[in-house]
């Protein structure tokens, strides 16, 4: 795991990284984000397995109680609203809400 320089990571803040999480730098993560690199297997629950590596790129917002999934990258200066699930790559600049987490404004 890489946390850049100057970001924060509010109360609450839960990163399960069994593959690899960057942080970049300035980020704000409010209280209570989980970003998870790992699910449980669906045969046996009590394996953990690796969910791909997770990248957020430098100036992020990553609102309250939002949930970050493996396999992800936020570019940088993207916005996360509170409570949304990202699912998927966010574009650099983009703002995301929602369940799965989409594009405000867009179709993405």
């Amino acid at each position: 795991m890489r946390i850049g320089n100057r970001t924060y990571l509010g109360h609450g803040v839960h990163v399960h990284a069994l593959d690899p999480v960057t942080l970049g730098d300035d980020c704000v993560l409010a209280d209570g984000v989980f970003i998870g690199s790992s699910d449980h297997d669906r045969d046996d629950r009590h394996q953990v397995h690796g969910t791909g590596p997770i990248t957020i790129g430098d100036r992020v917002f990553v609102g309250q109680r939002a949930v970050v999934l493996g396999g992800v990258t936020i570019g940088d200066g993207a916005t996360v609203g509170a409570h949304a699930v990202v699912t998927r790559d966010v574009p650099a600049g983009a703002t995301v809400v929602g369940i799965p987490a989409k594009v405000l404004g867009g179709d993405a």
